[in-house]
Protein backbone atom coordinates (compact mmCIF):
# COMPACT_ATOMS: atom_id res chain seq x y z
CA UNK A 1 0.00 0.00 0.00
CA UNK A 2 1.36 3.44 -0.90
CA UNK A 3 2.31 5.99 1.78
CA UNK A 4 0.24 8.79 0.30
CA UNK A 5 -2.64 9.17 -2.17
CA UNK A 6 -1.59 9.43 -5.77
CA UNK A 7 -1.31 13.12 -6.67
CA UNK A 8 -2.05 14.80 -9.99
CA UNK A 9 1.06 15.84 -11.86
CA UNK A 10 -0.72 18.83 -13.36
CA UNK A 11 -2.71 21.73 -11.99
CA UNK A 12 -6.44 22.28 -11.66
CA UNK A 13 -5.79 25.32 -13.86
CA UNK A 14 -5.72 28.90 -12.60
CA UNK A 15 -5.82 32.46 -13.86
CA UNK A 16 -3.78 35.51 -14.75
CA UNK A 17 -3.43 38.42 -12.36
CA UNK A 18 -3.26 42.11 -13.26
CA UNK A 19 -0.65 43.35 -10.80
CA UNK A 20 0.83 42.97 -7.36
CA UNK A 21 1.28 45.49 -4.60
CA UNK A 22 4.09 46.03 -3.83
CA UNK A 23 5.40 45.38 -7.32
CA UNK A 24 7.52 42.31 -7.97
CA UNK A 25 10.63 44.45 -8.38
CA UNK A 26 9.99 45.99 -4.94
CA UNK A 27 9.77 42.70 -3.02
CA UNK A 28 12.32 42.12 -0.28
CA UNK A 29 12.82 39.38 2.32
CA UNK A 30 11.13 41.79 4.77
CA UNK A 31 7.90 42.00 2.72
CA UNK A 32 5.09 40.74 4.97
CA UNK A 33 2.07 41.08 2.66
CA UNK A 34 1.64 40.69 -1.09
CA UNK A 35 -1.62 41.94 -2.61
CA UNK A 36 -2.60 40.29 -5.89
CA UNK A 37 -5.22 42.01 -8.06
CA UNK A 38 -7.27 39.72 -10.30
CA UNK A 39 -9.88 40.74 -12.88
CA UNK A 40 -13.43 39.48 -12.31
CA UNK A 41 -13.39 36.93 -15.17
CA UNK A 42 -10.05 35.56 -14.02
CA UNK A 43 -11.29 35.46 -10.41
CA UNK A 44 -14.12 33.20 -11.61
CA UNK A 45 -11.53 30.89 -13.20
CA UNK A 46 -9.53 30.80 -9.97
CA UNK A 47 -12.70 30.08 -7.98
CA UNK A 48 -13.48 27.13 -10.28
CA UNK A 49 -9.92 25.77 -9.95
CA UNK A 50 -10.07 25.99 -6.14
CA UNK A 51 -13.52 24.35 -6.08
CA UNK A 52 -12.32 21.46 -8.28
CA UNK A 53 -9.30 20.88 -6.07
CA UNK A 54 -11.38 20.96 -2.88
CA UNK A 55 -13.87 18.48 -4.38
CA UNK A 56 -10.97 16.15 -5.16
CA UNK A 57 -9.59 16.54 -1.61
CA UNK A 58 -13.05 15.79 -0.23
CA UNK A 59 -13.03 12.41 -2.01
CA UNK A 60 -10.20 11.18 0.24
CA UNK A 61 -11.00 9.35 3.46
CA UNK A 62 -10.32 12.10 6.02
CA UNK A 63 -10.25 9.69 8.96
CA UNK A 64 -6.87 8.37 7.76
CA UNK A 65 -3.51 10.06 8.21
CA UNK A 66 -2.97 10.06 4.44
CA UNK A 67 -6.32 11.73 3.85
CA UNK A 68 -5.62 14.40 6.47
CA UNK A 69 -2.22 15.17 4.93
CA UNK A 70 -3.58 16.25 1.55
CA UNK A 71 -4.10 19.92 0.84
CA UNK A 72 -4.41 22.71 -1.67
CA UNK A 73 -1.26 24.30 -3.11
CA UNK A 74 -1.79 27.84 -4.42
CA UNK A 75 1.14 28.65 -6.72
CA UNK A 76 1.84 32.28 -7.61
CA UNK A 77 4.09 32.62 -10.65
CA UNK A 78 5.38 36.16 -10.11
CA UNK A 79 7.36 36.31 -13.36
CA UNK A 80 4.42 35.07 -15.47
CA UNK A 81 1.61 36.96 -13.73
CA UNK A 82 -0.26 33.71 -13.14
CA UNK A 83 -1.88 31.84 -10.23
CA UNK A 84 -2.42 28.07 -10.42
CA UNK A 85 -3.98 25.52 -8.08
CA UNK A 86 -2.46 22.11 -7.37
CA UNK A 87 -3.02 19.32 -4.91
CA UNK A 88 -0.32 19.02 -2.21
CA UNK A 89 0.98 16.45 0.25
CA UNK A 90 1.32 18.37 3.51
CA UNK A 91 4.21 17.88 5.95
CA UNK A 92 3.70 16.16 9.28
CA UNK A 93 2.64 18.45 12.16
CA UNK A 94 5.61 20.18 13.74
CA UNK A 95 7.72 19.94 10.55
CA UNK A 96 9.54 23.24 10.04
CA UNK A 97 9.98 24.46 6.48
CA UNK A 98 12.57 26.97 5.37
CA UNK A 99 11.34 30.60 5.16
CA UNK A 100 10.45 32.01 1.77
CA UNK A 101 13.21 33.86 -0.05
CA UNK A 102 11.93 36.52 -2.44
CA UNK A 103 13.70 38.75 -4.98
CA UNK A 104 15.61 41.66 -3.49
CA UNK A 105 15.34 45.27 -4.78
CA UNK A 106 18.53 44.88 -6.82
CA UNK A 107 16.68 42.38 -9.00
CA UNK A 108 18.60 39.29 -7.92
CA UNK A 109 16.20 36.35 -7.88
CA UNK A 110 16.32 33.90 -5.01
CA UNK A 111 14.79 30.44 -5.06
CA UNK A 112 11.69 29.87 -3.00
CA UNK A 113 12.48 26.49 -1.44
CA UNK A 114 14.20 25.59 -4.69
CA UNK A 115 11.27 26.67 -6.91
CA UNK A 116 10.94 30.15 -8.48
CA UNK A 117 7.37 30.58 -7.20
CA UNK A 118 5.63 31.41 -3.94
CA UNK A 119 3.78 28.42 -2.47
CA UNK A 120 0.82 28.82 -0.16
CA UNK A 121 -0.76 25.76 1.43
CA UNK A 122 -4.16 25.89 3.07
CA UNK A 123 -6.33 23.08 4.36
CA UNK A 124 -9.22 23.68 6.75
CA UNK A 125 -9.63 21.28 9.66
CA UNK A 126 -6.04 19.99 9.94
CA UNK A 127 -5.18 19.33 13.56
Amino acid sequence: MADSPELKTFSFRGCDFVRTSPGVSSLTPDTQVLNIEIAFEDALKLNLAIDECIRKLNSYKRSTTKGKRTGLNLVIHLSKGRVTVNQAALPKPGHQEAPLNLPDPAGRAYACRGVPTVLVRAVPGIR
